[in-house]
């Protein structure tokens, strides 16, 4: 398989446990896969992923509230 493919698959993952109607037990199970993922896969580009991670962040930790 090619990183591009990983890489898109990573996305899809992300995209899926930040999903709010989706239930709370399966977005856990989807991070820990997508963790267990980045952990024994090398075919994806970390630096695609991060910039990835980067411009979505909020979809996964609200903005902070500055007092």
């Amino acid at each position: 398989m090619s990183p591009n493919f990983h890489d898109r698959l990573v996305a899809l993952y992300f995209d899926e446990a930040a999903d709010r109607t989706v239930d709370k037990d399966h977005r856990n199970e989807v991070r820990e896969k997508v963790l267990k993922f980045l952990e024994d896969s090398d075919q994806y580009m970390p630096e695609r992923v991060l910039a990835w991670l980067q411009t979505r962040m909020t979809r996964f930790y609200p903005p902070l509230k500055y007092r």
